[in-house]
C-alpha cells in the first residue's frame, strides 16, 4: 500500500519541481539595466533594461544592429537564472566606479541592479573585475540573441 501511495506521488512531487522553473521568482519593480555609451570610433551605444518578470526593452542609438526601441519577453527559467547570477555576485559590494584618468576613448559602461528595495548603479571605464564584466556580457548576450547587437570581440 505504501508502494503505491509513493509511485502516485512520485510524479506529483516531479511535476512540482518542474512548476518552480515556470514561475517568476523576482517583481517587475526589480530590475537590471546596462547602458553602453559611446567611444571616438564605432562602440556600439545602446540601452538595455530587463525586469524580474522577463520584460526586456532595447534602445539602440548607434552602431547596433538594430537602431530605435524594440521589446522582447524572456521565461521564467533564463530571468530567474539572470537574476540570481547577480544575487550570487554580491553586487552590492563591488565599487562604484572603475575609472583611470589616464586611460582615454574606452567607451563608457553603467551596469545597474535594483532588487525593488534597494539599487546599485556601477560604472565601468577601467580596471573592472572579471566578474562584473561576466554580468554584462549576459546581460548583452540577451541582446545578440534578439538579433539587436553583434557579439562582442
Amino acid at each position: 500500500m505504501k508502494t503505491r501511495i509513493l509511485l502516485l506521488l512520485l510524479p506529483l512531487v516531479l511535476l512540482a519541481a518542474k512548476c518552480k522553473d515556470r514561475r517568476y521568482r523576482y517583481g517587475a519593480e526589480s530590475f537590471i539595466l546596462l547602458e553602453k555609451g559611446g567611444c571616438f570610433g564605432t562602440c556600439p551605444i545602446y540601452q538595455l533594461r530587463v525586469n524580474g518578470v522577463g520584460e526586456v526593452s532595447y534602445h539602440g542609438e548607434r552602431f547596433v544592429e538594430v537602431e530605435g526601441k524594440h521589446q522582447a519577453l524572456l521565461g521564467p527559467k533564463e530571468t530567474n537564472e539572470l537574476f540570481d547570477a547577480f544575487e550570487a555576485s554580491r553586487f552590492w559590494d563591488f565599487e562604484d566606479a572603475y575609472d583611470d584618468p589616464n586611460v582615454v576613448d574606452l567607451p563608457t559602461i553603467y551596469l545597474t541592479y535594483s532588487d525593488g528595495e534597494r539599487s546599485k548603479r556601477i560604472k565601468d571605464y577601467y580596471g573592472t573585475p572579471e566578474e562584473l564584466k561576466a554580468l554584462e556580457e549576459r546581460v548583452e548576450a540577451i541582446a545578440v540573441r534578439q538579433g539587436w547587437l553583434k557579439k562582442s570581440p
